[in-house]
């Protein structure tokens, strides 16, 4: 999930971000069927994003997963990942605390 997201962030490829990695709730807070094109205005500067697995929390249906995020030109960050198990395979259902 996690290189998925990486890998459609890096091809600007947020339809497959919206639609198939992000869970309903996350995606309508993202603006329904609009996501994609509010996504490519407020990542359009993100350039070589790279994200690294520092740890998984597993609970249940749910996960949390420590990461350190970073891209051209800009610091790592330390962040987490929120995921929730959907329809049979894990979502994105938070991004940073």
């Amino acid at each position: 999930m996690v290189k998925a997201l990486e890998r459609a962030t890096d091809a600007k490829d947020f339809n497959t971000v919206c639609f198939d990695l992000f869970s309903d709730q996350v995606r309508a807070q993202a603006g329904g069927v609009r996501c994609p094109a509010l996504l490519r205005r407020t990542a359009r500067d993100v350039e070589a994003p790279r994200i690294r697995v520092e740890s998984i929390r597993l609970q249940g249906d749910a996960a949390s997963v420590r990461v350190r995020t970073e891209s051209r030109d800009q610091p790592p960050v330390p962040d987490v990942i929120e995921l929730v198990r959907q329809r049979g395979r894990y979502r994105i259902s938070s991004l940073g605390r």
